[in-house]
């Protein structure tokens, strides 16, 4: 009986100093694996990109502060990058050192992120980073056409804040890579010049896979949480090229009565990159006016047209940053009516750039066409609904 009681004092006094030794040693632990990440970053070379991100952990001002040092590294590109495919020189050539120097702006975006910065100018700045990156190993030559232009986010749950604030969203979508594929093709068939860069306007009359992107479920979810109202398909426009379009505002074209309900859905048919011509815009354009052609005393006929396109460039839209739409393949980029957008420069002139834009109205307004009217006198429109 005496023996047993002993044991069970011996088993409950072991127990309560494992417990109490169990905290130091989970510290102890955690200590031993910190040493054993930072040992590992200083072997591999990266003790600068370490003492970066220890010295600006705690600093406000980080995000700030990286943005200049990207601008930094666009202002002074490398003049021989070591391309894919090629032999690597000895030791580090000038475009290692910059993957070096972007590799560590990432990490110090991801302490950003860590130390709850905003979330959107976080994944900004490491798209943007990407980007550079991608053009840094690629070639160098692209760096002029990046200065200042910042390639579009995803924005999760931030994505209708984003929206209204600034006027577009990009977003995935469920649209099958096959339907996209099968489209392009059959476009290729019913419109023979489809291929030499002319678009083709409501094919979905004629291709039924273009119907079903321009009514995919996922897109009219997205539109009913943006808008709060059922959106209405009422044109399709499909090219295989960018566009080079210069910018405009889709309210020239289509309004709605009241304003503010008209909007379109720029389906990426394969991936856009920075030398096809992916679409340009001035973020934060869609809450300035929207410009109709007695706006600038110009009459409404299409002979004018081109005279609208040369004021509506002469606003202040400088001080408003130029971003491009790179998305992957099946990706949507979302834009107000009023955003002021275009196509940009296609670097590779052979390049194709299959896509799709679907423009919708929203039930309970009235449609117009601003081109065609004159003040008070607007010319309305009877649309045909994608159907």
């Amino acid at each position: 009986m005496y023996a047993h009681r002993r044991c069970e004092t011996l088993h409950a006094s072991a127990t309560n100093t494992l417990t109490k030794l169990a905290v130091p040693l989970a510290l102890i632990l955690a200590i031993l694996v910190l040493v054993e990440r930072i040992l590992a970053l200083l072997t591999s070379g990266q003790d600068s990109s370490l003492l970066t991100l220890v010295s600006r952990s705690s600093n406000n001002e980080n995000l700030k502060q990286v943005e200049v040092e990207l601008k930094e590294l666009y202002a002074h590109p490398v003049e021989h990058p070591r391309r894919p495919g090629t032999s690597a020189s000895r030791g580090v050539s000038g475009s290692d050192e910059r993957l070096n120097e972007i590799e560590v702006l990432l990490a110090r975006v991801d302490v950003a992120q860590e130390n709850g910065e905003d979330p959107l100018k976080v994944e900004l700045l490491r798209e943007k980073l990407k980007l550079f990156q991608l053009s840094t190993a690629v070639d160098t030559a692209m760096l002029p056409q990046l200065q200042d232009l910042l390639v579009t986010p995803r924005h999760g749950g931030y994505l209708k804040e984003h929206f209204h604030a600034y006027g577009y969203a990009v977003v995935d979508t469920d649209l099958p890579h096959t339907l996209l594929d099968q489209a392009v093709n059959k476009l290729s068939w019913e419109y023979p010049n489809f291929k030499k860069g002319y678009r083709v306007q409501d094919a979905w009359k004629d291709v039924m896979e273009v119907k079903r992107i321009a009514l995919h479920q996922s897109l009219l979810d997205v539109l009913v949480s943006l808008y709060g109202r059922k959106p209405r398909a009422f044109q399709t426009l499909n090219f295989a090229q960018g566009t080079e379009q210069p910018m405009h505002q889709d309210t020239i074209h289509f309004q709605s009565e009241p304003e503010g309900w008209m909007c379109a859905i720029w389906i990426a048919m394969e991936d856009v990159t920075i030398r096809n011509g992916p679409l340009a815009f001035y973020k934060g354009s869609n809450k300035l006016k929207a410009f109709t052609m007695t706006d600038f005393q110009l009459q409404p006929t299409a002979d004018d047209y081109p005279k609208y396109e040369e004021s509506l460039l002469k606003q202040n839209y400088d001080e408003m940053p130029l971003e491009l739409g790179i998305l992957r393949k099946g990706q949507a980029l979302i834009w107000d009516a009023n955003l002021v957008h275009g196509g940009s420069r296609r670097l590779d002139k052979e390049s194709t750039r299959f896509s799709q834009v679907t423009h919708f109205f929203f039930e309970g307004t009235k449609y117009y066409t601003p081109m065609l009217s004159q003040g008070k006198k607007k010319t309305y429109r009877d649309p045909v609904w994608v159907h």
